[in-house]
């Protein structure tokens, strides 16, 4: 089989739903994740008091980054459109798991070493049963949901971050490979300055919003350090165990990516798309044959 047919059947989007219930399963399940982060978003806005409470909890914000994130990504279901998934993966997967357990660990520090200042306030504004469940919703559910994801879309994972550090720019030049890595890992630092620009254009500070006993250089440090072991334990491992980062020839490229679509209905692709050949083969031999009777 030629590389151009071969590449030329991993674009054909692939519709027939008998043969790829899975894949379309996780795009529902997808679907409805963010529908219902969407409605948390637009609920929790409307739960406070002011419209600029939604913005000044850093919480929202890593709340807005998945909405952003799993929305975009459904695109990665339709299998023409895994290139682009893979380049939305490589840039946006670990920043935002960065975030997600950075806000994390943040909170459930501040919630130990607080004095209850705090939690007094939220529970005044809010019913303490709503916080216990927004809790669970906002900073507990996320980490499950992220691995969920991550484990649905193993291979578009594995894809984007092969395609992402195997690129010409970034294996030729140390520096640049420096720079990606340490994109991957604390990425999303550039946005919790933009947050903390915001609060100040807002006339208030992290200490006036949450009350901690936690020095905010602090808090910064410890994201850090959370972001460096779990996202550069996950780049280790892909770049070990699973063989991400290794450069690797077109053909075997391809496969990468075909793999990246769905492993559920991989093998059935590849028979629909050898089937189809053989029959435009075998509706032209009778015409060839004609034409050379008739000659």
């Amino acid at each position: 089989m030629s590389t151009v047919d071969a590449k030329t059947r991993v674009l054909i989007p692939y519709t027939n739903g008998n043969n790829c219930y899975a894949s379309y399963c996780f795009f529902v399940l997808q679907a409805l994740l963010v529908a219902t982060m969407i409605s948390s978003a637009v609920g929790k806005s409307v739960a406070f008091s002011e419209p600029l409470d939604y913005v000044i909890h850093i919480t929202n914000w890593s709340w807005t980054v998945q909405i952003v994130f799993y929305t975009i990504t459904l695109i990665g279901y339709v299998p023409a459109c895994v290139p682009c998934a893979g380049y939305i993966v490589a840039c946006l997967f670990l920043p935002m798991v960065s975030m997600i357990v950075s806000v994390a660990v943040l909170v459930w520090i501040m919630l130990g070493t607080d004095d209850e200042n705090f939690i007094q306030m939220i529970f005044e504004k809010i019913h303490p049963g709503y916080v216990m469940i927004g809790n669970d919703l906002v900073h507990v559910l996320p980490l499950l949901f992220v691995v969920l994801w991550a484990m649905a879309r193993i291979e578009l994972v594995f894809y984007s971050l092969n395609m992402l550090f195997t690129h010409d720019i970034v294996r030729s030049n140390d520096r640049c490979m420096f720079l990606v890595i340490v994109y991957e890992i604390w990425g999303y630092l550039p946005l919790v300055g933009i947050y903390f620009c915001v609060l100040t254009a807002l006339g208030t500070t992290v200490n006036e919003v949450y009350g901690p006993d936690l020095p905010v250089g602090s808090g910064i440090a410890i994201s850090a350090a959370v972001s460096f072991v779990v996202v550069g334990t996950i780049l280790v491992l892909c770049g070990r165990n699973y063989g991400a980062c290794r450069r690797r020839t077109f053909a075997e490229q391809l496969q990468l990516q075909r793999r990246a679509i769905t492993t559920d209905f991989e093998d059935e692709l590849n028979a629909q798309w050898q089937m189809s050949s053989l029959q435009q083969v075998s509706t032209q031999m009778p015409r060839s044959s004609k034409q050379a009777s008739f000659r």
